[in-house]
């Protein structure tokens, strides 16, 4: 007889519960923050500091995502700090979960934005050209 074995979570449930509660309710302020902002530069900025704006707004993602590898690495630390002998590797691996999920999210939550802006202000630019013809 095969031994019990636990059904493994899913892909999204494990990074979930990698991100945590603190780090997915960042990303979502920073996601829906990034996305408005965004959109409000792409369709209403006028002039060269409107691109200068969404070079500072597209990165919000990239910062929280650098800030979790930060704290990530940090709570390995701690638990190294804490042991008295050499910790098991399933302790250290939580850390190392926060530190790599919340880079890539951020990373890829920027690329997301990145096209955005390009896609507006493509928009933008074609929208003042036609109206500069009439």
């Amino acid at each position: 007889m095969a031994p019990d074995v636990a059904p493994q979570p899913s892909f999204l449930l494990w990074i979930f519960r990698s991100l945590g509660t603190t780090f997915s309710v960042l990303f979502l302020l920073s996601a829906l923050g990034c996305f408005f902002l965004t959109l409000l530069l792409c369709l209403r900025g006028k002039g060269p500091m409107a691109n200068a704006c969404l070079l500072l707004v597209v990165h919000w993602p990239t910062m929280v995502g650098i800030l979790g590898a930060v704290t990530g690495v940090i709570s390995m630390f701690q638990v190294l700090a804490r042991s008295s002998a050499t910790p098991k590797p399933s302790e250290l691996a939580e850390g190392w979960s926060v530190a790599l999920v919340t880079v890539l999210i951020g990373v890829l939550m920027t690329m997301f934005f990145y096209l955005l802006a390009i896609v507006g202000t493509l928009f933008r630019s074609f929208a003042s050209e036609s109206n500069a013809k009439t």
